[in-house]
């Protein structure tokens, strides 16, 4: 199961990683970060490599084991 790992002070929501892993990052209105929805650990590692990579800031670390 992988750790996923927002940075918050890294984190500008371009919502790049939402686009790409909707069922595991979110933007909440009125909210300018991205967060992890409950089920996001159930995601396809490979989708979630993407969406860190992806990432223009690197705010999104994937530990996977």
């Amino acid at each position: 199961m992988p750790k996923i790992h927002i940075d918050e002070d890294l984190c500008v929501g371009t919502g790049d990683c939402v686009r790409i892993a909707p069922d595991a990052f979110v933007i909440a209105d009125g909210d300018d970060l991205v967060s992890l929805l409950p089920q996001a650990d159930q995601e396809s590692d490979a989708l979630l490599r993407k969406a860190a990579y992806d990432c223009p800031t690197g705010a999104i670390t994937i530990e996977v084991s």
